[in-house]
């Protein structure tokens, strides 16, 4: 579950599809909110935005069967 203050400010998902441990990290480096590595099956969430790593965010679901997934595929609430 993501705090909904962590999310202040935020009205439209910013998402990226990577591939792997090392693509996610460099992913992380960047404004991207939402990061899916699609051969964990990993979503993340990166709370910092730019700065390194995921601060208080990281791992937070994984889905089953590596699905294809798309930034329309998340919504905010």
């Amino acid at each position: 579950m993501i705090a909904q203050e962590s999310l202040e400010g935020v009205v439209t998902v910013k998402f990226e599809a990577v591939t792997g441990r090392q693509e996610a990290r460099t992913t992380a480096a960047s404004n991207k909110k939402f990061i899916y590595d699609t051969k964990s099956s990993m979503i993340s969430f990166n709370e910092n935005g730019k700065q390194y790593g995921f601060c208080d965010g990281g791992e937070f679901a994984r889905l089953l069967g590596a699905p294809e997934l798309s930034r329309s595929d998340l919504v905010l609430v």
